[in-house]
């Protein structure tokens, strides 16, 4: 007969697969979603197994992507499957990819159950799984084509290392790292937080940690050393053409000369952005959800002031150093949905032991703070899965796959289509794309980096035969003598009048974006 203590652990266990492999999985049933990301990754998978090479562009080798995992594992699932259209293999990666999920979900709570100061498991430590699966965010890039399963579960490995220390546990260090670093490009950002972590609040002596961080570093250089020499020896390189064609590509917030209020709208934005919807603008959503976020995100900032706890001081300094690096990207340049995963996943664990750690007889309303959490948290994933959904449906099927089919009939060999959205347009046409800011593109590159040209000049250089444009990228375009000349629009597929009379569209602007488009083909030759 089990103990209550057991009973009470193996209740947290099941209830914490349930969560992170229901949750995601029902996301991805109603929402449909497949990020347009995944598409441009996959179809150089596809063009791997087809013979092609590892490469966008037929003949063209060119590293545009930046997740190995993200290319690999769909590139095998569709090598064994025979299948070189997406659905299955997106449908077999999303089963790996939530099953890495639920791993470092399940590490974690496992962890936070040992760190529990009474013999029978406190069910606060729950808050951890339902915080982490209810940021949309993460949920989201689990099972649409991105890689943040992955991401979770080497974090985990990773930040349980850490605590254990670098002295003891530094080859589960180094698997960890490794596992990072074939996850994202950035990795080697958050493996420096996780070493500084290890030196300024060491669990062993400075030297012994120091000496496992160099160990650590060794066992990762092993892990990853076969792809970056692969890399190195393929393309010529071992960093992607992606972060070359990236690099003074965006404008930051300091570009826009923005009020005070906008700054303030922004602010709380950034601050609350891993508990966010997956694109939040502050007009768009009730300014109380930004408000109660970004409370959320100070309260794990400051909470190593109030609580002399360990596992909160590891866990608040990497959410804020993974948030203040997300900040200087979107002042600078742009942070994207899915580069705010790591700050979650501390968020989440920071919060579940700040919880874990309440007294029985605290105040009243410290109890119900997990509860108003976890609420919020609830609402924003609802209103978030309807407009994922209304997205998937209307846009991303109705809108941008059409455009790409269309393209498909349209476009004739050798000719090159202008854009920047290029997931769905560019996986449906098959044509030679130069997208903006030239992820697939040397020539927009080389463009830019000649003439120093944005989106709407670049075109008089590159002289495409074919553009697609969203209808102000038009407007704006055309206002060139040598745009308007030579460019006439061959169809427009517009689904704005839908998207404008949804009667219940959370976070309209977002869909709106991308409802229109005009095909414009050059009238004469380059």
């Amino acid at each position: 007969m089990m103990r209550p203590q057991q009973r009470a652990s193996l209740g947290i266990r099941v209830g914490t697969i349930g969560a992170l492999v229901l949750i995601p999985a029902l996301f991805w049933m109603i929402t449909g979603q497949v990020w347009e990301d995944f598409l441009i990754t996959f179809r150089q998978a596809a063009n791997l197994i087809q013979g092609n090479g590892l490469t966008y562009h037929e003949g063209e080798l060119l590293h545009s992507f930046t997740s190995p995992l993200n290319v690999l594992v769909p590139a095998f699932m569709a090598w064994v499957t025979g299948s070189v259209d997406y659905t299955i293999p997106l449908l077999l990666y999303n089963v790996v990819s939530i099953s890495c999920f639920a791993a470092g979900g399940i590490l974690t709570v496992q962890f936070l159950i040992k760190q529990g100061e009474t013999e029978t498991p406190s069910w606060t430590v729950l808050c951890f799984p339902l915080i982490l699966v209810l940021c949309v965010r993460v949920t989201a890039f689990t099972v649409n084509g991105q890689e943040a399963g992955f991401w979770v579960l080497f974090l985990s490995i990773s930040f349980i290392a850490a605590f254990r220390g670098y002295g003891s546990s530094w080859i589960l260090a180094g698997l960890g790292w490794g596992g990072l670093m074939m996850t994202r490009p950035d990795s080697p950002l958050h493996i420096t937080l996780f070493g500084l972590l290890a030196l300024m609040i060491p669990i062993h002596s400075r030297k012994a940690e120091l000496i496992g961080i160099l160990k650590a570093g060794v066992t990762c250089t092993v892990v990853y050393l076969p792809w970056f020499s692969w890399t190195w020896w393929y393309y010529g390189s071992p960093i992607p053409h992606t972060v070359m064609a990236k690099s003074g590509a965006y404008r930051g917030l300091l570009d826009f000369g923005l009020t005070p209020v906008e700054w303030i709208q922004k602010g709380l934005g950034i601050l609350g952005a891993p508990f966010l919807p997956l694109y939040y603008e502050p007009f768009d959503w009730p300014a109380v959800l930004g408000i109660f976020f970004a409370g959320c995100s100070l309260v794990i900032i400051l909470s190593p002031v109030f609580i002399k706890d360990r596992l909160v001081r590891l866990s608040s300094f990497l959410f804020s150093g993974s948030l203040v690096y997300l900040e200087f990207m979107e002042l600078t340049a742009r942070s994207f949905p899915w580069y705010y995963i790591p700050p979650a996943y501390f968020g989440a664990l920071s919060l579940a032991r700040i919880f874990q750690l309440q007294s029985p007889d605290s105040h009243p309303a410290k109890r119900f703070l997990p509860v108003a959490l976890i609420i919020a948290l609830l609402i924003s994933f609802a209103a978030s899965v309807r407009q994922i959904e209304f997205q998937q449906r209307v846009v991303e099927n109705g809108v941008r796959r059409e455009v790409g089919l269309y393209l498909k009939e349209n476009v004739q060999a050798g000719e090159r289509v202008y854009l920047e959205p290029m997931g769905y347009i560019g996986y449906f046409s098959g044509a030679r794309i130069l997208d903006f800011p030239g992820l697939v593109a040397p020539e927009t590159v080389a463009a830019r980096e000649t003439y120093s040209v944005g989106f709407i000049d670049a075109p008089k250089y590159l002289k495409p035969e074919w553009m697609v444009l969203r209808p102000h990228e038009w407007e704006a375009m055309r206002k060139s003598p040598e745009i308007d000349r030579h460019y006439t629009a061959f169809a427009i597929i517009d689904r704005r009048e839908e998207v404008r009379s949804e009667p219940f569209l959370p976070g309209r602007s977002y869909p709106f974006t991308d409802s229109a488009f005009y095909i414009l083909k050059r009238q004469d030759s380059p």
